[in-house]
């Protein structure tokens, strides 16, 4: 039994014996595939880490693209797909923020720029693009506070600088602005915005052919950039170049046909063109493009104002203010409409609030010059008129106000150099030469008031009152039928005749005008 056992057990042993080797053959082998297969799996995740880099970072950069080209909507899903790819990149969240910007929805750039910071708190470029999200939302100072962060971050950043001179030039402090600026192109003289920026303080001004040459610049370095078409446009503008400011508005609004400030001075092109239809299409398309532009709602207040339609005028100034209290043309804008009204006290408070915001604004001065002299109150609107020629000695409007102001405190002569100064600087002037013309009269030189009431006349054939001057000269010559045509022509204009000259047409041509 002992034997068979043995025996038995032996075979027992042998099959392990045998089965051992061709285990521990077989283990090894095993091994030997996971590692390869480890490699293998490590390789495809790497390629997969790899692949799913390069999609990343082509959703980005076609973002980026899209953005450039205009196309707002399509470039916020290829961020949102690379937000979804990457959650923490902070560079995905500042991209679609300034993609929201450009689109006017302020709240969503906020949103995504804030997120950006937090992702990465040292981020200047976020900060800055925050800060010019504040600008269009006249969220001053928390713009100045973003824009500070992101110079202390990067103190080269050359576009920190020209936006925070952008901000300054909203503030209407105009020297800082182009101090900014002027760090701006010292650290990149190819920075395009910094030129942009300062022409904004030089027209405010009155520096029109400096804006001009900044906005050239501009567009030298960014041809496709519609800002500084859109600047230069106000400067032409300025200096009455019609023409030039119209076909720039168009240059704007070509390369960005949802440019709203473009339609809202385009129109106001128009609105100098006597084309008021076409003026008000402008601001209205305007605010239907961005609903938060206050200096489109400025405009199209003014066109009403033009039209007679004062409560319309009123809640679009009112709707300026509310959307930007720091906007000096809404107050001016506002205080127009209040002394069209005759009431010179809410206009006088709006016009002294808009100078206190922009020290700059000679119309602001001019303005308030007139509300004065409506009140009677010759001396303070003198003052004014007065400053407001400091500022902007080319203003011809202002010498023809503070001339008839003179003509009201019986400063004849002073009222005669003003009117004369005004013709100088715009001799298409049919009003000045009126002026003028009244002045002589009063002064009892008929020669010299007829030749200015003649010459008013060629330039504007409907000015009335300058056949009322004619004929009350004429009728001082002898010149009864001269007197009488006159007479009649004034009033067939809306004019009004001099009682004297109708009493004395009614006693020698027995007509009653």
């Amino acid at each position: 039994m002992k034997t068979k056992a043995y025996r038995n057990l032996l075979k027992v042993l042998g099959q392990y014996i045998w089965v051992i080797p061709v285990l521990l053959v077989s283990c090894q082998t095993s091994t030997s595939k996971k590692a390869d297969q480890l490699e293998s799996m490590n390789r495809i995740e790497k390629d997969r880490e790899q692949s799913q880099t390069r999609l990343f970072n082509a959703l980005v950069v076609r973002g980026i693209e899209l953005h450039a080209k205009g196309f707002h909507d399509e470039a916020i899903r290829a961020f949102d797909k690379a937000i979804g790819m990457n959650p923490e990149s902070s560079m995905s969240y500042n991209n679609r923020g300034s993609v929201y910007a450009k689109k006017g929805e302020y709240g969503e750039a906020i949103e995504d720029l804030t997120k950006a910071i937090k992702l990465d708190p040292n981020y200047a470029e976020a900060y800055a693009n925050r800060g010019g999200v504040y600008i269009q939302k006249a969220e001053f100072e928390l713009a100045m506070s973003d824009f500070n962060r992101a110079i202390a971050l990067h103190p080269n950043f050359a576009g920190a600088y020209a936006k925070r001179g952008l901000l300054y030039a909203e503030l209407r402090k105009h020297d800082i602005a182009i101090r900014d600026c002027n760090i701006a192109i010292s650290l990149d003289p190819n920075c395009a915005e910094a030129y942009e920026y300062r022409a904004i303080p030089y027209i405010h001004m009155a520096r029109y052919d400096a804006a001009i040459r900044e906005c050239d610049k501009a567009i030298q370095l960014n041809p496709k950039g519609a800002y500084p078409y859109n600047n230069r446009a106000v400067a032409h503008l300025k200096k009455g170049h019609h023409d030039l400011a119209i076909r720039d508005c168009n240059k704007a609004i070509e390369l960005d046909p949802k440019f709203a400030m473009a339609y809202s001075n385009r129109g106001i092109i128009y609105s100098e063109l006597d084309r008021h239809d076409d003026a008000m299409r402008e601001y209205t398309k305007a605010i239907e493009l961005d609903p938060n532009y206050a200096g489109a709602y400025v405009n199209r207040g003014l066109a009403y104002r033009q039209k007679g339609q004062y409560s319309e005028a009123l809640l679009d100034c009112h709707k300026a203010i509310e959307l930007n209290p720091y906007l000096p043309d809404a107050y001016d804008g506002r205080g127009t409409v209040y002394s069209a009204l005759g009431r010179y006290d809410s206009a006088i408070n709006d016009f002294t609030k808009a100078i206190e915001l922009d020290p700059h604004d000679s119309e602001a001065y001019g303005n308030r010059g007139n509300a004065y002299s409506h009140r009677g109150q010759h001396r303070s609107a003198i003052l004014d008129y007065t400053k407001g020629i400091e500022l902007n000695p080319t203003n011809s409007q202002l010498y023809d106000c503070r001339g008839l102001t003179y003509v009201d405190m019986g400063q004849l002569d002073l009222a005669i150099t003003d009117f004369t100064k005004s013709i100088q600087l715009d001799p298409a002037s049919a009003e000045a030469y009126a002026n003028r013309g009244g002045t002589y009269l009063f002064k009892k030189e008929e020669d010299s008031a007829l030749v200015d009431f003649n010459k008013a006349i060629e330039l504007d054939p409907k000015i009335a009152r300058a056949y009322n001057g004619r004929a009350l000269i004429y009728l001082i010559k002898g010149e009864d039928e001269k007197a009488r045509d006159n007479a009649k022509k004034c009033r067939e204009l809306g004019g009004t005749v001099e009682p004297s000259v109708l009493e004395a047409i009614k006693k020698m041509f027995g007509e009653q005008l």
